[in-house]
């Protein structure tokens, strides 16, 4: 049986609240986990009880943030890379080589093509502006991407040194508040080496 969008909105502020305890320095609380990806050079907390295949290729420049080969990053409850046989809520990771002085407009440009390409998604029905690990970033909303899938997908788009980065956060519809609030809260605690 599939859980309410109550129930799961419920179970993802809880996993937020738990997220929260890591700075607060309460020894009390569960801590969230966090992954250091070797192939892309950050490193994010993620809350207690998921887990993350990291990527063990980059990906190119052009190429869209799969799941399917090892050139992302994937964060979830029960992380694979066949879409149908993770836990959602996803967070999928890549980054890819980008011109010097690329700005996060050119690369939010770049993702918006990227975003309708792979997903067939058209154009993003929000746009906001936030940082990421002390960089600029902007946050795309997608909501049914693709048309009738039944999922939201909320797509980061951050530049650091030489890379633009892909930070692909996607759930069956009805979650969008937990959803983005557990997202901000993950982006908040993203760190570049």
């Amino acid at each position: 049986m599939e859980p309410t969008g109550a129930v799961r909105a419920t179970v993802a502020l809880c996993l937020v609240v738990a997220a929260c305890a890591c700075g607060s320095g309460d020894s009390g609380g569960r801590t969230p986990n966090t992954f250091r990806s070797r192939t892309y050079g950050y490193s994010i907390a993620y809350p207690a009880g998921w887990a993350a295949i990291p990527a063990t290729e980059e990906l190119q420049a052009g190429q869209p943030p799969f799941t399917g080969p090892p050139i992302t990053d994937v964060i979830a409850r029960r992380p694979d890379r066949v879409v149908r046989r993770m836990d959602l809520p996803t967070l999928v990771v890549g980054a890819q080589p980008v011109a010097e002085g690329t700005t996060i407009d050119g690369w939010t440009a770049t993702v918006t093509d990227v975003a309708s390409n792979q997903k067939h998604c058209g154009e993003p029905a929000a746009m906001e502006k936030l940082k990421i690990g002390g960089e600029q970033a902007v946050l795309l909303s997608y909501p049914d991407c693709p048309r009738g899938a039944h999922l939201n997908h909320f797509w980061a788009a951050v530049v650091h040194g030489n890379r633009g980065f892909h930070m692909v956060f996607f759930d069956t519809v009805g979650h969008e508040d937990a959803d983005r609030a557990l997202l901000h809260l993950m982006l908040s605690r993203v760190s570049f080496e």
